[in-house]
């Protein structure tokens, strides 16, 4: 196996282990692998129950692969934050409705940008 793969199967192990043995409860955990789109079927085998997607992947090709087993998070492309409210909510509605057809978390397809006005963030938290 991949040793990328192994180490992600470790990490994940090795926190489960972690809360058990703290008593803590057992929560889902996510894996976010920028610019693996070619390894989303490796990455729905790795245990984590949710697969975050960055903004290059599309929801509907990224859900073919993955199924509804798992939960899918993202993929809104955070440069779209710079745009209109409107627009920001025309994007948002688009995305969700590509992800509707499985579980899935509303993110962006990675982080904010210093420059970012916070008022993107709000169009974009209340479209979805």
């Amino acid at each position: 196996a991949d040793p990328l793969f192994r180490s992600l199967k470790a990490i994940r192990s090795g926190v489960r282990k972690r809360l058990t043995a703290l008593d803590q409860v057992q929560v889902p955990m996510t894996v976010f692998a920028k610019d693996a789109h070619y390894a989303l079927a490796d990455l729905t085998s790795s245990g984590y129950e949710v697969i975050g997607l960055d903004w290059t992947v599309p929801p509907r090709a990224a859900r073919k692969i993955v199924g509804n087993e798992r939960t899918l998070q993202g993929n809104l492309d955070p440069c779209a934050l710079y745009a209109s409210p409107e627009r920001i909510e025309e994007l948002t509605r688009e995305m969700v409705r590509d992800f509707a057809s499985g579980p899935y978390i509303a993110n962006l397809g990675h982080g904010m940008y210093p420059d970012m006005d916070p008022g993107g963030l709000r169009a974009f938290v209340d479209a979805v």
